[in-house]
């Protein structure tokens, strides 16, 4: 990893979406087998092929898709899924004080993806291709986004995993680079990327890595971790209750509210939806979403002694009627609606009750 990043003048950070904040290679796979649909070329042969022009410095998905002269169809958002350290990393930088915008080549709708992420919050600019009718590496999408900030090019960092896209035209305006070798790019040459970036990490938790050292935290988030999850959390109401869970976490009875791992191919919403379900048997929709709120991180050791870093995106759903909740998991001990006040007197968690008094008593 090489850096010569230099953040004493930084304000703001850009990011890119697919493939830095948002891995996109199930996507990616899903098109190509559409595209080879009919043809008899292989899936293998094609991947190889996409790997072969990357390395070369190409684009590997349009590099190959141009190679066999193949004709692009529908992309699938449903396979887009952030990785992993995403929300740590722009937590820690928004909590640092740094103003956080993307620039990306994306449709309409951008905004509405970010939500359905868990991340719209974060972010005090977006800038998307397809809204504005410049695409990148065109440097006039990264003027516009400088410009709509005021901010000079000298304050501010582009972070992607591009390098004809992202990082030579942000350089080349005066910003500062982050090359993020994830997706394709993890085949690339380091040696390609040394003269334009400032900064070159292997993922999203490198780049955290650095920034912590750099603002010498007394404390470094990044530690080495047994284990990064990533969860949803359903804040139910209905008529003045909320919808709780009781539960044994480690021979422990706690009180909270439902929520659980996001899986593959889900967004957080989905997942909290879904959490829901298979825990107190309540039946959400997206219609019943009302607001989202900063995720949060917090780090526990298992009686494993396993060192584990959750991050928790909490939604705000509300519900007509209250139905008939049902402890569903074996791990359940009760479910029940619980009024406001006497949930936030007996909740196990200081920062469950913080959300609760920030999606609800707040507004």
């Amino acid at each position: 990893m090489k850096q010569r990043l230099n953040i004493d003048h930084i304000k703001w950070i850009f990011f890119d979406i697919g493939s830095t904040l948002v891995d996109e290679q199930v996507a990616y796979n899903h098109r190509a087998m559409d595209m080879l649909q009919s043809t008899d070329i292989t899936f293998d042969e094609f991947s190889a092929k996409r790997i072969e022009l990357v390395k070369q410095g190409y684009d590997g998905n349009s590099a190959a898709i141009n190679y066999y002269h193949l004709t692009k169809t529908p992309w699938h958002h449903e396979d887009e899924r952030l990785y992993a350290s995403a929300v740590q990393l722009l937590s820690y930088l928004k909590n640092k004080g740094y103003r956080l915008g993307i620039i990306a080549n994306q449709s309409k709708g951008l905004g509405d993806r970010l939500k359905d992420f868990g991340i719209f919050c974060y972010f005090d600019m977006v800038v998307a291709s397809d809204e504005i009718g410049v695409y990148k590496p065109d440097c006039k999408i990264f003027t516009h986004a400088l410009e709509s900030a005021n901010c000079s090019p000298s304050c501010a960092i582009m972070v992607g995993d591009r390098l004809d896209n992202d990082i030579v035209p942000a350089k080349s305006l005066g910003m500062q680079t982050v090359w993020v070798r994830n997706g394709l790019a993890r085949y690339q040459d380091v040696k390609l990327g040394e003269t334009f970036a400032d900064l070159i990490v292997d993922g999203l938790a490198g780049m955290l890595s650095v920034f912590d050292s750099l603002l010498k935290h007394d404390l470094p988030i990044c530690q080495q971790f047994d284990s990064i999850e990533l969860s949803a959390m359903a804040v139910v109401v209905c008529n003045g209750k909320i919808l709780a869970t009781t539960e044994d976490i480690y021979g422990r009875t706690v009180l909270s509210l439902p929520k659980g791992h996001n899986e593959q191919g889900e967004t957080l919403i989905q997942t909290a939806i879904r959490e829901c379900f298979e825990e107190t048997n309540i039946v959400l929709t997206e219609e019943n979403l009302v607001k989202a709120l900063s995720p949060y991180s917090y780090q526990f050791t298992t009686p494993s002694n396993k060192l584990v870093q959750k991050t928790i995106a909490p939604f705000l759903f509300e519900v007509g009627s209250e139905g008939q909740p049902i402890a569903k998991e074996q791990r359940m001990i009760a479910v029940q609606w619980m009024e406001i006040s006497d949930f936030l007197q007996n909740c196990s968690y200081e920062n469950v009750k913080e959300i609760v008094v920030k999606l609800i008593v707040e507004n």
